[in-house]
C-alpha cells in the first residue's frame, strides 16, 4: 500500500453500507406490514366495500396504491398469487350488487366471497375464477316449519 493513498476497498466502510442497507431492507419491509395492517383496518368497517363512503374509497385507494408501490419495479410474480383469496374489499359493481342484493332482501345470504386464482406454470396470464357462498336461510327455515 502507497502512504498518503486511500486503499481502493475499505471493509469498515462496506460493512457499513451493507448494514445500511440491510437496515433500510428491514424497515422498508416493516413499513410495507404495517401499511398492510392498516388496508386490513380500513376495510374492516364497510362491509366489504359496500357501505364505503367517497372519502373512504379514496383513502383505501391511496393506502393501496403505497403498499403497490414497494414492489412497483419488481415484475408481478403470479405464481406468487396462485391460491384461493377471501375478499375483504371490493369496489367491483358486479360483486357490489350481490351484497347490496343481500342487504336490501332479508331472504338472501351471502356469506363467504372467494377468488381462486391459477396460473400453473405460466408467467404472463391466469384464471381467475370468483367463488360466492351464499344461501336462502329464511326461505328454509319457512319450508321446514310448513313441513312440520
Amino acid at each position: 500500500m502507497v502512504v498518503g493513498r486511500k486503499p481502493r476497498f475499505s471493509f469498515a466502510s462496506s460493512m457499513t453500507t451493507a448494514s445500511s442497507s440491510a437496515s433500510i431492507l428491514s424497515r422498508s419491509k416493516i413499513e410495507v406490514v404495517n401499511r398492510k395492517f392498516e388496508l386490513l383496518r380500513a376495510v374492516t368497517d364497510t362491509k366489504r366495500g359496500l357501505t364505503a363512503t367517497l372519502e373512504q374509497r379514496s383513502s383505501l385507494e391511496e393506502i393501496l396504491v403505497s403498499v403497490e408501490s414497494f414492489n412497483a419495479w419488481k415484475p408481478v410474480e403470479l405464481r406468487l398469487l396462485d391460491g384461493t383469496w377471501r375478499l375483504q374489499y371490493t369496489s367491483a359493481p358486479d360483486v357490489l350488487i350481490l351484497l347490496q342484493s343481500a342487504a336490501t332482501f332479508p331472504f338472501f345470504e351471502v356469506d363467504q366471497i372467494f377468488q381462486n386464482f391459477e396460473c400453473g406454470d405460466q408467467t404472463r396470464e391466469g384464471v381467475v375464477r370468483n367463488i360466492v357462498i351464499w344461501s336462502i336461510p329464511r326461505l328454509l327455515e319457512v319450508i321446514a316449519a310448513e313441513l312440520r
